[in-house]
């Protein structure tokens, strides 16, 4: 686990990029979510990843689209509907259910605090409004493959979007993997 600064691209209905790069500014992952398809470039291993996003073999790789999507966004609702809301007395917390996913929220504010969806995690801490947007400051995801967490840093909104950011673009010779061979690639690295 590396520090690093990322920059967030986000356009609805759901597309977001994600670029993370180390202090000396060279990129640890770029990460894309469009409408229908994901592609995930890794430059260290020179590989890239490019596939359905509705595939659930992204989420055993160490960084896939939704999950990030979720927490980077601080969207739970991403998850999907509502299917149930529990009030307890006594707490500060409401909990919402949806099919196979919980989420904790804040009674007062209404920020989500807490997500849960199988063995994903995500956390959120340290809300401020940025722009007339309350954002949290502190994020963390936790999946089988691996732990990762943000501290938010700068932010600024940016209306004008170029239409090619959200593209399919990778460098030259990478080797281009669909998520199920990059699964079996990262298996065969780690010895597993």
């Amino acid at each position: 686990s590396e520090g690093c600064s990322a920059s967030l691209t986000y356009a609805r209905p759901g597309n977001v990029r994600v670029r993370a790069r180390t202090a000396a500014f060279f990129t640890v992952f770029d990460l894309v979510a469009a409408e229908e398809s994901a592609w995930l470039d890794v430059p260290r291993e020179e590989l890239t990843v490019v596939g359905d996003r509705a595939d659930p073999v992204w989420s055993d790789l160490p960084v896939s689209p939704d999950p990030m999507l979720i927490a980077l966004l601080a969207d739970p609702w991403g998850g999907g509907a509502v299917g149930s809301v529990q009030f307890s007395a006594g707490t500060e917390e409401v909990t919402g259910q949806g099919d196979g996913w919980t989420v904790w929220l804040d009674r007062v504010t209404g920020t989500p605090l807490r997500y849960e969806a199988g063995d994903l995690r995500i956390t959120w801490a340290e809300w401020a409004d940025r722009w007339d947007i309350p954002w949290p400051h502190d994020i963390e995801v936790e999946t089988p493959s691996g732990h990762l967490r943000v501290r938010l840093g700068r932010f600024t909104l940016d209306r004008s979007l170029r239409p090619d950011v959200f593209g399919f673009d990778p460098e030259e010779g990478r080797t281009i993997f669909t998520p199920s061979e990059a699964k079996s690639w990262w298996a065969e690295r780690s010895g597993g």
